[in-house]
């Protein structure tokens, strides 16, 4: 009888303290088994024992010392695949042993691997009552076989050609041997192939990182423990499998070491070392030996290696080990053993509820790929599903209710209203040729009070232009900055360049100066007055620009409304602002015969210091726009008068730029909304197949509405700018009518600015119930006999007037032409392309899809290949849950 053969002839040292012995710990241990056999090792972490170790590590007869397996150690076949044993003890039922192939779910070699290697595996197995080396030697060959392994990596057609004949040098799928007896201990471990420390004859670069990946497939579950042997005749610092192992477990708390072979280690104090955790701390280190040559040829039983063993290690130096239990492979079996059980112990009752999460999940993920559909039934439903959650979540989206769950991205009212928002802005900002020029009453010094002598200025009150740069325009001082006069930085001249002509403006007015561009002349007046009432002695000499141009000899001055006056002698310094100095009359100071406050003059020229501002409001290009269209189109028209054609010609060249925006804008809906909907098609179609299908419908879809309104955008724009000038809103007459009083209102300002002395001269010569009842800032005080100072601020020139009335005619209707425009670019073209039943956004619905051909259905509706795979994947996984649902319930009970 072969003595290397497993019967239950020979008695196993090993049964002793078995952690298993009691009916709780077999019942856990059966159910990893049982979980691992169902699959349910490819969902969830099951407690393991996996050895690694390196190449000719001595692991072949570590676990026959283990496992009572005659493995041939000699040969290598055993370690070109993964070897599982499981050991149970079965009281009462004689001892046998089942060898079967498991099928790997993921593999590094998938190359040469047979496709119907599944059904060759349901047919390879093998049960036998004993077995002896030389027949698991045949059953491992049998087994490299039908893995479709070579025999051998060192054959020699192998290192002239591999693969050259269709077979691999490893593979991932798992050999399983189990043994069961009555004298048999429960018992598990997982073997892998060695580690290569670098090529050799036969084997591919490939093949060895395969073969790394493969053994870190198993040692990174952080329930796995790791047996990591190392061949005591080698230097540790020279074993690559410390590498791995630290990567994976870095503090070692799950990582048993074993030194074998050390009857033949040459340098035993390294060795004792390490099995003292002194080199790599690992949660213990045990030392074994291994069986010599003599004692496999002789193949002597379990119980005499034991003793041998034993022996071996009951003598120096071994007994200088700190931890006297950390010899011999009977005191490394009970060891493992006992963390196997532990670990079981600990995980066990997590696992049925793990186990449905994933049911759940998965659940979840083969609902969102749809029913398989085979018959055009099923297509047409499963397409009339899709449409209707497609239908359903735009239109919802349109009228702007939306869940907690949607995402901004598919917020489709939303994002026309951000659109929108811009295109108004667009239009208002950008959609003119030339900026218009805006409207403001000139600044009114106030009343003289309580608050006199503290400067005011008021934001409304600076002239602005609607856009672009210019006096007043958005580049100026800031909105609200207050005014400090004109102390600070002296006049300069300023220098402009037309940019259609070649001639260069000098401009001598002070408010064309950065410091002072936002603040008209009577601002910075009455700042540099506030601050030094004053007159200065010295014309500009600090104290403001009131004696700007201004002479130091006195000169003969008129009274406020043309009287001649004569000059007795010069006053000191010069009035503010160039006026000329007034002679000293009487003391009386009546209201007509006072001196101006403000240096003013006899006869004011038509152009004052705000008529200044009039005239860098004719600079601005509206009105040399305007200038040079009445001139391009005279006619026979009388002097001074429109002709008819300025206006419309004027308009047109003014609203140029509304196609370019209004077409970036619906062209922005366009590429937005068909953006949108894509994703809402994402998150309804999981089919990535029917889902491009679907998609590429909406794109032409989406391009047929481009043309519609495109074409419909050019024939509104067409429209407008070949008509005539024609409208029926109220609006129109409103806005002329308020242009033409705020002209009228800044003429009488002006007008008032230019005679402060008479305000403040009905101020102090009336009664006292004319104090009291009014401010005298509130009134206009009008000398009948100079009524051309009035009318010359009414009424600058006939040619300005008509330019004046053109822009604001074809300013008020350019405002209510563009609200119209944006109006029906809105409500006509991009609303329409939302609810347009041919449009992308409502096309896909379940009655577009009843109307489809069965031609149609079957083109959209086919499935992707890695769809049905998916699928298949996905049933697979829930049968294979439920099976382990079903385990875990049932040993949990």
């Amino acid at each position: 009888m072969d003595s290397s053969a497993l019967s239950t002839s020979a008695v196993n040292p090993l049964l002793n303290d078995d952690p298993f012995q009691n009916e709780e710990s077999r019942k856990l241990f059966e159910a990893i088994d049982e979980l691992r056999s169902c699959g349910a090792n490819r969902d969830i972490e099951l407690p393991e024992l996996v050895i690694v170790g390196d190449q000719s590590a001595g692991k072949s007869s570590l676990l026959q010392s283990l496992t009572d397996i005659p493995f041939p150690v000699a040969s290598r076949l055993c370690t070109r695949f993964p070897t599982r044993i499981v050991s149970r003890r079965t009281p009462g039922i004689p001892e046998a042993t089942t060898v079967s192939i498991e099928d790997h779910f993921f593999s590094q070699f998938s190359e040469g691997k047979h496709n119907d290697s599944r059904a060759r595996y349901d047919g390879f197995k093998r049960t036998v009552p004993t077995m002896t080396a030389k027949d698991f030697e045949k059953v491992v060959e049998d087994a490299t076989d039908a893995m479709n392994i070579k025999r051998a990596i060192s054959d020699e057609t192998i290192a002239i050609s591999p693969h050259r004949d269709g077979k691999r040098n490893f593979s991932d799928d798992v050999l399983k041997v189990e043994i069961s007896g009555p004298d048999r201990s429960h018992f598990s471990i997982l073997d892998v192939p060695g580690i290569f420390q670098s090529l050799m004859k036969g084997l591919t670069s490939k093949e060895k990182d395969g073969v790394r990946s493969m053994v870190e497939s198993y040692i990174k579950p952080k329930q796995s423990v790791i047996i990591c042997v190392v061949n005591g005749t080698n230097d540790p610092a020279n074993q690559a499998v410390f590498d791995m192992v630290s990567r994976y477990d870095k503090d070692g708390k799950r990582t048993v070491g074993v030194i074998t072979k050390c009857d033949i280690a040459e340098d035993i104090d390294k060795v004792i070392d390490l099995a003292d955790n002194k080199e790599k701390k690992f949660s213990g280190w045990f030392v074994v030996r291994n069986r010599s040559r003599s004692e496999v040829e002789k193949g002597i039983g379990p119980m005499e290696r034991f003793e041998n063993e034993q022996d071996f290690f009951n003598k120096e130096p071994w007994l200088r080990l700190r931890d006297e239990g950390s010899t011999g492979t009977k005191a490394l079996k009970g060891h493992l053993a006992n963390l196997l059980s532990k670990r079981i112990k600990a995980t066990f009752p997590t696992f049925l509820e793990e186990i449905q999460r994933l049911q759940s999940f998965a659940q979840s993920e083969l609902l969102s790929l749809g029913k398989a559909r085979k018959t055009l039934v099923q297509k047409r439903s499963y397409l009339t599903g899709i449409a209707a959650q497609i239908h359903d979540i735009a239109l919802q989206s349109l009228r702007g209710r939306y869940d907690s769950t949607t995402a901004d991205g598919k917020k489709l009212r939303k994002i026309i209203r951000d659109l929108n928002d811009k295109f108004v802005l667009d239009m208002k900002m950008n959609g003119h040729s030339v900026p218009f020029v805006v409207q403001h009453v000139p600044f009114v010094a106030p009343h003289v009070g309580a608050d006199w002598g503290k400067p005011v200025v008021t934001a409304t009150n600076q002239p602005k232009t609607s856009n672009g740069p210019g006096f007043g325009g958005p580049n100026l001082a800031d909105v609200g900055s207050p005014c400090l006069g004109t102390t600070s930085i002296p006049f300069q001249p300023q220098q402009s360049k037309e940019p259609t002509e070649r001639i260069i403006c000098i401009w001598q007015s002070i408010p064309f100066m950065a410091a002072y561009k936002g603040f008209s002349f009577e601002e910075l007046r009455l700042s540099d007055y506030l601050q030094n009432p004053s007159i200065s002695s010295t014309p500009n000499d600090g104290r403001g620009f009131g004696g700007f141009g201004s002479s130091v000899q006195a000169k003969p001055a008129t009274s406020l409304f043309g009287q001649s006056s004569q000059p007795t002698q010069p006053r000191q310094g010069s009035p503010a602002f160039g006026a000329s100095s007034q002679p000293e009359q009487s003391s009386h100071s009546g209201l007509f015969g006072g001196s101006p406050l403000f240096g003013a003059q006899t006869s004011p020229k038509p152009y004052t210091s705000v008529a200044d501002t009039a005239h860098q409001v004719q600079s601005q290009e509206i009105y040399r726009w305007i200038r040079d269209e009445i001139k391009a189109c005279r006619g026979t028209e009388l002097q001074g008068t429109l002709n008819p054609d300025v206006l419309p010609t004027l308009f047109h060249k003014q609203a140029r730029n509304w196609r370019g925006i209004a077409e970036l804008y619906f062209h922005a809906v366009l590429q937005t909304i068909f953006t949108a909907l894509v994703q809402i098609l994402h998150s309804v179609c999981a089919d990535p197949l029917t889902r491009k299908r679907i998609e590429d419908l909406l794109r032409e879809a989406n391009q047929e509405s481009k043309k519609r309104g495109s074409a419909q955008l050019t024939s509104r724009l067409n429209e407008i700018l070949s008509r005539h000038l024609q409208t029926s809103n109220p609006a129109f007459e409103q806005k002329v009518s308020e242009a033409r009083r705020l002209r009228f209102q800044a003429a009488l300002a002006r007008y008032k600015s230019s005679r402060p002395s008479a305000t403040s001269q009905l101020s102090t010569n009336g009664t006292a119930a004319e104090k009291t009842a009014q401010p005298t800032d509130d009134l206009l005080v009008i000398d009948m006999r100079d009524t051309e100072s009035l009318f010359a601020q009414l009424h600058f020139s006939n040619s300005q007037n008509l330019e004046d009335e053109v822009h604001d005619t074809l300013k008020a209707y350019y405002e209510i032409a563009r609200e119209d425009f944006v109006g029906y670019v809105n409500d006509h073209i991009v609303e329409q392309y939302l609810y347009d039943a041919h449009g992308p956004v409502l096309l896909f619905d379940s009655v577009y899809v009843a109307g489809l051909n069965d031609e149609k259905i079957e083109a959209l509706a086919v499935e992707d290949e890695t769809l049905v795979q998916k699928r298949a994947e996905k049933e697979e996984a829930l049968s294979r849950l439920s099976r382990a649902e079903e385990i875990a319930q049932r040993y949990q009970s």
